[in-house]
């Protein structure tokens, strides 16, 4: 869990600190790591249009003031499902399993249970593509968003409340239903 975003020039002050404390053989690196003090070094970033923060719509400090018990519960008692093609979700640093995880949510591979489904692109127009999720309930009914949306969530400290993806033109509830997106002949 991040404590401190640091500006690179507390590093160089460690290893400043640290290679002339060596030389005169007094202080493990260890020891000195710990008693630093990290406030003069704190990270600041000129907020612009194509910053992190403002892409996001969060504030890095407002997060880190945010106690870490709280951080760890925001997804506390939220069963997700992840569509397999939705990435970035490789073994073994599976990075969406790990945000969710941590965030003290539970990830399931039934889709049935999930109350927040996470699918690999927005416009989901192929019912082929929703695979698995097409079992997510509609009631209670199940969230549909993108990876980005859950590493927003998490920066924003927000639980996702509506569905950022959008099913097949015919359909008019998500999931979709196999029979919405089958043309039907005359007979």
């Amino acid at each position: 869990y991040v404590e401190y975003v640091l500006d690179h020039s507390w590093l160089k002050n460690i290893f400043s600190r640290c290679c002339g404390e060596k030389l005169k053989g007094r202080v493990p690196l260890s020891e000195m790591l710990t008693r630093a003090s990290c406030s003069p070094f704190s990270y600041m970033e000129q907020r612009t249009e194509a910053s992190i923060e403002s892409t996001n719509g969060f504030s890095l400090r407002k997060l880190l003031s945010t106690p870490r018990e709280k951080r760890r519960s925001l997804f506390s008692g939220i069963l997700f499902f992840i569509h397999p093609s939705a990435q970035p979700q490789g073994d073994p640093n599976n990075d969406m399993r790990y945000v969710i995880l941590a965030s003290g949510g539970t990830v399931s591979a039934n889709p049935s249970v999930a109350s927040i489904a996470i699918l690999p692109e927005a416009q989901m127009t192929v019912i082929k593509d929703w695979g698995k999720a097409l079992k997510c309930p509609k009631e209670p009914k199940c969230i549909f968003i993108v990876p980005g949306d859950l590493f927003r969530s998490v920066l924003q400290q927000l639980v996702p409340t509506a569905s950022t993806v959008s099913g097949p033109p015919e359909a008019s509830l998500l999931p979709p239903t196999l029979s919405s997106g089958v043309k039907r002949s005359r007979a």
